[in-house]
């Protein structure tokens, strides 16, 4: 994200959304979950 330019703040933000993801499933790999469970987060 930092070659493309984007600023910090978003490089945060995308980082706070994918560890909220892994916590609300239980820390399981998506590929054990199934495409409805990542769709509905």
């Amino acid at each position: 994200m930092r070659r493309l330019g984007m600023a910090r703040r978003s490089e945060d933000a995308y980082v706070g959304w994918i560890r909220r993801f892994i916590l609300a499933n239980g820390k399981r790999h998506p590929i054990e979950m199934g495409p409805g469970k990542s769709r509905r987060f």
